[in-house]
């Protein structure tokens, strides 16, 4: 079982941000998933995706997503961190896998939203800040209405997850990348609770924002 913590850039814009890593822990492989062939300066591992994906934002969405479609990376059981290219990782990450993934059966380990507690509330955040494409969002939020998608189901912050890359963790990241796909809406925080809703059976527990990545990553 191999243990991997990895993050994302495809905007060339952000390459001069990444965040060097601060402490490392035998046993984890960190690798930084790149778009671009360029040079850079990083502590980080560094493989180079070429999936034809226009959007640079959906690319990064779906190796966000599916990374255990990505050849060699993963194997079925394998243990992943998935941090956004913001964060920096200064924590021993076995102490933190201890820590937050201390119940065998747990399938996924998300990070509470910090203002949010429903899809429909950050759906009417996204639409009155301008984020995202109006008529997509609506379109989408009428879908889950119909459906009977419950109001403060929860919302997560998926720019920190640990997942355990069982039977039930990869069929809620195709359920979760279909509904980025089929509403062409990017904002992934609005479709991810629709995704755990419709995928019942799956264990995953929420850890409080605030407490949890500026104590430790």
């Amino acid at each position: 079982m191999k243990k991997i913590v990895y993050t994302i850039v495809t905007d060339l814009k952000l390459y001069e941000k990444i965040k060097c890593i601060k402490k490392f822990t035998s046993g984890w492989d960190y690798n930084i998933l790149l778009s671009e062939n360029k040079k850079l300066l990083t502590n980080w591992g560094i493989i180079h995706i070429n999936k034809k994906i226009k959007c640079k934002l959906l690319l990064s969405r779906y190796y966000k997503i599916n990374i255990i479609k990505l050849n060699n990376f993963i194997n079925k059981n394998d243990i992943t961190l998935y941090i956004d290219s913001k964060f920096t990782i200064n924590y021993n990450l076995d102490l933190f896998w201890e820590k937050f993934y201390n119940d065998k059966n747990l399938d996924l380990v998300f990070m509470k939203h910090k203002k949010h507690n429903c899809l429909y509330k950050e759906a009417e955040f996204c639409i009155n800040h301008n984020i995202g494409d109006k008529e997509k969002i609506l379109k989408q939020i009428e879908k889950y209405k119909k459906e009977k998608m419950p109001e403060n189901f929860g919302l997560f912050s998926p720019g920190i997850m640990l997942r355990k890359h069982n039977d039930r963790t990869n069929k809620l990241m195709k359920t979760w990348w279909n509904e980025i796909k089929n509403t062409e809406n990017y904002r992934d925080q609005i479709s991810l609770p629709y995704a755990i809703w419709k995928n019942k059976n799956v264990k995953f527990k929420l850890l409080d924002f605030n407490n949890t990545y500026k104590m430790h990553i």
